[in-house]
């Protein structure tokens, strides 16, 4: 669907001019925006209200416990999700591939989320810097129809884990 591929260029244009609205226009009217940072972390839903502020808020919420550090990962979106994001979708490697779990090599099983069976999305696979290879980092982006019109419902985190 282009109008999937031209919400993904807004997308990656709110995050790069750090544009609220922007951001706030492309989220589910319906469901928000749900993140999951951290894998086994908890999800975090943002209206489309909410997801207006999240380049100045400085709410920290707890994203979860960090799978290498066993601490938890406090902080505000732009904070830490933004910069992790902005890693895939500015490296001229990112691969986008649509309905395919694509990631790096991990040490765990990863499936699209079950409650998530009838969104369809985009894996945005950043691949490893040849020679350290685990810098891999894939991002999740599920897709919603609200009215015939795509928007952002969930970005999903993977990384490689110890």
């Amino acid at each position: 669907d282009a109008r999937v591929t031209a919400m993904l260029a807004s997308f990656k244009t709110a995050l790069a001019k750090q544009d609220g609205a922007l951001l706030a226009a492309l989220v589910s009217p319906t469901h928000g925006l749900s993140v999951t940072y951290l894998r086994t972390g908890k999800t975090i839903t943002y209206t489309p209200a909410l997801a207006r502020w999240l380049f100045t808020s400085t709410y920290a919420a707890n994203w979860g416990t960090h799978p290498a550090s066993g601490l938890e990962v406090k902080g505000s979106f732009h904070i830490e999700v933004l910069p992790k994001i902005q890693d895939v979708l500015n490296n001229p490697n990112t691969t986008a591939n649509c309905n395919n779990p694509a990631s790096g090599p991990k040490s765990y099983q990863f499936s699209w989320p079950f409650q998530y069976g009838n969104i369809n999305y985009y894996a945005l696979l950043k691949p490893g810097t040849p020679g350290i290879d685990l810098d891999w980092r894939t991002w999740f982006v599920g897709i919603e129809y609200d009215n015939g019109q795509p928007y952002l419902f969930s970005l999903l985190h993977l990384f490689w884990e110890p």
